[in-house]
């Protein structure tokens, strides 16, 4: 999938009477124009690699590192510091 960089419109892939109209620069990008006239900035769109809850996961254990391993104090309700004590409660509520 191709985003414009000048409008942000979305692209399935480049039309064929699309003509370049600058020379590729360094990141790979390239100006065209398509055959209604309009000006167009493409890039591709990469996929996100973690999903939302991933990256909560990954924020919350460094956390955990951070303020819990690092400085060598336990916190009572940290599901990381007490791993079973924290599958407990989730099975109580």
């Amino acid at each position: 999938m191709l985003t414009c960089k000048l409008c942000r419109k979305t692209f399935d892939g480049i039309p064929s009477d699309a003509v370049p109209v600058s020379q590729r620069r360094q990141g790979g990008y390239q100006l065209f124009q398509f055959k209604n006239g309009e000006l167009h900035d493409l890039h591709e769109v990469r996929a996100p690699v973690l999903t939302q809850q991933q990256l909560i996961e990954r924020g919350q254990r460094g956390a955990h590192s951070r303020y819990h391993t690092n400085k060598g104090s336990k916190r009572e309700g940290c599901k990381y510091c007490f791993p079973g004590t924290a599958q407990a409660e989730e099975k109580k509520l």
